[in-house]
């Protein structure tokens, strides 16, 4: 038994012992909305023969729970102070607390949906994207053909035909991101051919044929 002291009182020996330890986690961050989860599952008591008879969590906000690792979502933004009480089997206690800050998160925006051709720069728009309890500090596109930037207004080539899903992550100056996500279709542009260049008599009728034009993906054409 883990003892801290002894007293003798009318021949009556009384152990003071030390009470449990509760351990409620690290600070956090937390964007609006998102689920917290708290885990005292660290506590413990100095004494290895006395158990933790129970765990109360309260979140500063109403909401509580009895359960060792437990979940809460706040929806205010603000900071909240999530206290852990754990009680042994003598009804001795520890008490430790979190802090959660609570944010609006950043807004990712990657613009539009492109469609380009093969070999042509295209310039990407994150310019939309803002942070209401905060300001952005970084821009991080993957442009799904293993390469990537770093700027509000990157350029990017595609040199093969296919369909990419480009996605821009950013980060506010509190550590907290999202992300958006928009599609590029690089196509072969079709073939046009109006054919040969004519010298034609005044008034007489041309006849104009197209038929050599041509999509290299196969696909139909509309002529104008």
């Amino acid at each position: 038994m883990c003892i801290r002291d002894r007293l003798w009182i009318d021949n009556i020996q009384i152990f003071l012992e030390d009470g449990p330890v509760a351990v409620a986690g690290g600070d956090r961050v937390i964007n609006l909305g998102d689920t917290v989860t708290f885990d005292a599952s660290g506590s413990y008591h100095p004494n290895p023969d006395t158990a933790i008879a129970s765990y109360l969590w309260e979140f500063s906000d109403g909401g509580s729970s009895t359960n060792i690792v437990t979940t809460h979502t706040y929806n205010t933004v603000d900071e909240f102070t999530a206290t852990l009480t754990v009680t042994d089997e003598y009804g001795l206690v520890g008490v430790d607390t979190v802090n959660i800050r609570i944010l609006w998160p950043p807004v990712a925006d990657a613009g539009e949906d492109q469609i380009t051709a093969p070999g042509v720069g295209n310039i990407f728009d994150g310019s939309g994207s803002y942070d209401l309890s905060g300001y952005i500090v970084s821009y991080h596109w993957d442009f799904g053909d293993g390469n990537t930037g770093s700027s509000v207004y990157p350029t990017h080539t595609y040199f093969t035909a296919g369909i990419f899903t480009i996605t821009l992550t950013v980060t506010d100056d509190d550590g907290l991101t999202d992300t958006d996500s928009i599609t590029v279709l690089v196509a072969v542009p079709p073939i046009a051919d109006a054919g040969e260049d004519r010298s034609v008599v005044l008034g007489d009728p041309i006849d104009f044929d197209g038929t050599a034009s041509y999509d290299p993906d196969g696909g139909s054409l509309t002529y104008h």
